[in-house]
């Protein structure tokens, strides 16, 4: 049920030749990338932006970690299909930086799964209506990853999948904590018993001293928001009508968890302007754009609107011409 991306095929095109004449082929990494992403339209605070419809796979990590010279993933190949895991944030961000993508913020994340159709708003829908195995979660008994998008409940109106199952995912957003604690963790046990024993061979009040160290822990530490449920993930709670997505928790910013995975973001307005910028000039790039225009639903005008209205002056002219021209004007 695996599908074929189009960003994943523009990866591998690099060395990709025309039939006729040998010419090499006008690769467009930012358009074609941009056609395995959703529009996400959320409203309010938050900006119209695209989000991965897939979480990044084995495959596509293992090809970046070979071209950066990072140990290779290959006991994972057989499972290219499936989301990367065992990746702590800041290699997630390496990887998505040179595509010019970033985590998804929180607000982002949560916008998206708004429109995920296992929490629509409450219906008179019974648990008999709703498929068990929607999404890989703990109920299907995987105990593992499964290809992306293979689970088709497991999808939002704007086709982003495995928002309630298969792999959590990291978010941009970092945490630190504050004076109160209130983003502290509990240390593990072995840690409290060592700052106990400790106390306990000095002579120190206990209260004290772990007091003591927790807030200097509280001054470097910080931890960040995993959204999405995994496949570890209880998604139909007993006595529940609909089944649920859990929204968030926070993580250690330098953990690697098997049941975290990730997938990349990027604002909408600014990913225009630069695909209006690489246009500009080529014929063959304006009609692709301008097929690509015509085909985004009708909320993407309140985008070019915002587009005009935010970048005008310095937006490429013929996409300045393309947007017009989509909104009649």
């Amino acid at each position: 049920m695996r599908r074929v991306r189009p960003f994943a095929c523009a990866l591998l095109s690099t060395l990709a030749f025309s039939a006729c004449g040998g010419d090499e082929v006008d690769l467009w990494p930012a358009f074609d990338q941009v056609q395995g992403m959703a529009l996400v339209l959320p409203g309010g605070s938050v900006r119209p932006f695209f989000l991965q419809r897939f979480e990044v796979t084995i495959a596509e990590y293992a090809r970046f970690a070979d071209a950066s010279a990072l140990p290779p993933l290959a006991d994972l190949r057989a499972r290219g299909d499936h989301p990367i895991t065992w990746v702590r944030r800041e290699e997630a961000l390496a990887y998505l930086r040179p595509l010019g993508l970033r985590l998804p913020a929180s607000q982002e994340w949560e916008a998206a799964a708004a429109h995920h159709l296992l929490i629509a708003p409450r219906t008179e829908a019974t648990t008999d209506e709703i498929p068990l195995f929607t999404a890989n979660s703990r109920e299907t008994g995987v105990r593992g990853t499964v290809p992306v998008g293979f689970f088709e409940g497991d999808r939002t109106r704007d086709g982003i999948y495995d928002l309630a199952g298969n792999a959590s995912e990291w978010t941009e957003g970092v945490f630190l904590l504050e004076e109160d604690g209130s983003y502290l963790l509990a240390p593990p046990e072995s840690y409290r018993h060592a700052l106990l024993d400790l106390a306990a061979l000095g002579g120190v009040d206990e209260t004290e001293l772990v007091a003591a160290r927790l807030d200097e822990i509280a001054r470097r530490v910080r931890y960040v928001r995993v959204h999405g449920q995994s496949f570890v993930d209880e998604l139909m709670p007993a006595g529940a009508n609909l089944p649920r997505v859990r929204t968030d928790r926070l993580v250690h910013h330098l953990d690697a968890l098997s049941t975290v995975g990730f997938r990349g973001a990027c604002d909408a307005v600014e990913r225009l302007a630069l695909l209006g910028a690489e246009a500009e000039g080529r014929p063959e790039r304006l009609e692709r754009l301008a097929a690509w225009l015509d085909r985004l639903p009708p909320g993407a005008d309140g985008v070019l609107r915002r587009l005009l209205r935010e970048r005008e002056d310095a937006l490429a002219p013929s996409l300045v011409r393309l947007a017009r021209a989509r909104l009649g004007e």
